[in-house]
């Protein structure tokens, strides 16, 4: 071969690599969360509380808001949101999701905020007191971690996982 035939072949090589399709990307660009969850017992009695159908002492549920934005796809959905509740010592309390129908359509680079609550039952907020020292006395704390999911014409996507802190007080 000659000189020039290698540089051709070499020059088209070089543009098809730069034209090659990076994979697409569903990025949580803001998360605002609500940090405190209120408990309220009339009684002020730990023990007969917290995991008794009749004696609910959640008040709150976690009011979420995201912003998610597509990079690098013509456009695309977000059809599921999950959420996952830890103790300070990493156990799982409780992991959930939330399905968008219809889906959140998105072009690229375009943004869109989801907003919801995550409900927080007695026995979410009875592992999280129970796990912060070993007592019962309203004063837990649990960490959430939110991610997305979606798809593109060419494939799914997931999010990064963003995480935050939520304590517990009595009212």
């Amino acid at each position: 071969m000659n000189k020039q035939v290698i540089l051709i072949l070499l020059s088209g090589l070089i543009s098809l690599m730069g034209c090659q399709q990076r994979e697409a990307e569903l990025d949580i660009d803001l998360l605002e969360a609500q940090d405190t969850v209120r408990l309220v017992d009339p009684d002020q009695d730990p023990s007969n509380s917290w995991l008794s159908a009749d004696s609910t002492v959640v008040k709150d549920s976690i009011y979420l808001r995201v912003r998610v934005i597509l990079h690098n796809a013509p456009d695309g959905f977000i059809y599921e949101i999950r959420w996952r509740m830890l103790t300070v010592n990493d156990s799982v309390l409780k992991t959930d999701r939330g399905i968008f129908s219809p889906e959140i359509y998105l072009e690229e680079d375009q943004s869109k905020d989801i907003n919801l609550y995550i409900p927080v039952d007695n026995y979410i907020a009875y592992g999280a007191d129970l796990s912060d020292d070993d007592t019962l006395n309203y004063k837990g704390s649990m960490r959430c971690e939110v991610w997305v999911y979606g798809s593109t014409p060419r494939e799914y996507v997931t999010s990064d996982t963003v995480k935050f802190w939520v304590n517990f007080t009595l009212d």
